[in-house]
């Protein structure tokens, strides 16, 4: 026979151990990240802050991208876009984010995808300051698209 006082005690011995556990995967996930480039660590006061940098940011919208619903039959979200050379290398992290998230390059520079993804494609234009060059629709009924053959 257990008495209540020792079953709660054994239940505040388990919780602390998950507890110190779970710190630990928390800290482990943590320096990954840092060490990755995709957080940066400030001190303030007796708190640590975390911030995401741009690599961060990527990582999160290529992870809502490909885990964003289908629409639809039929229906198309389309990115079009004439990013001018003096942005090249934004120009380039955003092809290679969509062609990493499931997006299909219909021409050079229109993309297009089967996914609801109209409002990260849009987060994404407006964090890197590129909506001067870029246009996305959600569309219906796209007319003389190739269909892949298998």
């Amino acid at each position: 026979r257990f008495s209540a006082r020792a079953i709660a005690n054994g239940m505040h011995r388990n919780r602390v151990r998950h507890s110190r556990a779970l710190m630990q995967r928390i800290r482990q996930s943590l320096n990954n990240l840092k060490r990755q480039g995709c957080i940066t660590q400030k001190t303030k006061g007796n708190r640590l802050c975390f911030t995401l940098t741009n690599k961060g940011h990527v990582r999160v919208l290529r992870a809502q991208l490909l885990s964003a619903p289908e629409h639809p039959r039929d229906t198309h979200t389309l990115v079009f876009f004439d990013i001018p050379e003096k942005q090249r290398t934004v120009r380039a992290l955003f092809r290679r984010l969509l062609k990493e998230s499931g997006f299909e390059q219909w021409q050079k520079s229109v993309w297009g995808s089967n996914r609801n993804v109209f409002h990260v494609i849009k987060m994404f234009i407006h964090h890197h300051a590129i909506d001067e060059w870029v246009t996305i629709c959600t569309t219906k009924e796209v007319l003389h698209r190739k269909e892949k053959r298998g």
